[in-house]
C-alpha cells in the first residue's frame, strides 16, 4: 500500500470514529427547566432582597427574566420610595441592582438564576 493510501484510509477511520462517537453519545448539556414561581418563592423565603430602579437597564432585564414570578421577589424600587423615603439610602444601597442576602452579604449587578441558586441553595430545576 502506498503512503498516500494509508493517509486516506487513516482519515476515513478517524472520521468514522468521530461520527460514531457523535451519534452515539448523548448531549452533555440539557436545557434546565426552571420553575420560576418556586424559585422566586424560595428566594423570598430565604430573606433575599432586591434593590433597583425602574430606569436601571440591568434591573429591568433581571425582572423580565423572572416574568410574572417577579411578584414573589422582595424588591424595592429605590426611585419610587414614596411610602418609605430613604429606604435604600438608609440601607446603604447606592448602586443598582443590588441583591442582599439573609446573612447581610450583598452582590451588585444582575445575577443569573444559577448564581442566585448557588448563593441561596434554592433549586432551579422542576
Amino acid at each position: 500500500m502506498k503512503p498516500f493510501q494509508v493517509g486516506i484510509i487513516a482519515g476515513f477511520v478517524v472520521a468514522a470514529v468521530f461520527l460514531a462517537n457523535t451519534m452515539l453519545t448523548p448531549p452533555t448539556g440539557h436545557a434546565v427547566k426552571i420553575d420560576y414561581d418556586a424559585f422566586t418563592q424560595c428566594l423570598a423565603d430565604k430573606g433575599v432582597k432586591f434593590y433597583g430602579t425602574y430606569w436601571c437597564k440591568e434591573c429591568t432585564e433581571q425582572q423580565k427574566e423572572f416574568g410574572l414570578s417577579w411578584q414573589n421577589i422582595n424588591a424595592t424600587d429605590c426611585a419610587m420610595e414614596i411610602n418609605n423615603p430613604g429606604i435604600c439610602s438608609d440601607a446603604g444601597v447606592n448602586k443598582y441592582p443590588t441583591w442582599e442576602f439573609a446573612d447581610g452579604t450583598r452582590k451588585q449587578g444582575r445575577l443569573s438564576s444559577a448564581e442566585l441558586g448557588a448563593l441561596t441553595g434554592c433549586p432551579l430545576e422542576k
